[in-house]
């Protein structure tokens, strides 16, 4: 059972990767550490009704050029996380190199009224 955990961005090989480290106690007593590497740190935006998915990258884009690094667009169809939906949706999934780039993203998405599928800034894998 893990009983603590630490992420981090490191370099490996020339290129910034996310690490989860996961500390705890085996059974008979041993400490374990499970190191999980390239975890992809993401969050989605709704698509506006009424808008495209191209447009709304644009948007998106200018947004987030001044603020985060680094980060990558892909476009996604899925359900909603709220209520019942009969089709799905189109969002924009957006990756970012960390957990604080990720949080300096959502905030600056939101303030611009954009909706996210979850508005926690702590969840991001």
């Amino acid at each position: 059972m893990a009983i603590e955990n630490k992420g981090s961005t490191e370099r490996i090989n020339e290129t910034y990767r996310y690490v989860l480290r996961l500390y705890g106690h085996l059974i008979n007593g041993q400490k374990v550490l499970v190191t999980l590497i390239d975890i992809q740190v993401l969050f989605d935006i709704l698509v506006p009704d009424g808008g495209t998915p191209d447009e709304c990258e644009e948007n998106v884009n200018k947004i987030l050029s001044g603020i985060v690094k680094s980060f990558k667009i892909k476009h996604i169809k899925a359900f909603s996380f709220w209520g019942y939906h009969i089709e799905k949706k189109s969002y924009l999934r957006i990756y970012t190199n960390g957990t604080g780039e990720r949080k300096k993203a959502i905030q600056a998405i939101q303030e611009n009224n954009f909706e996210i599928a979850s508005d926690d800034l702590y969840l991001f894998h």
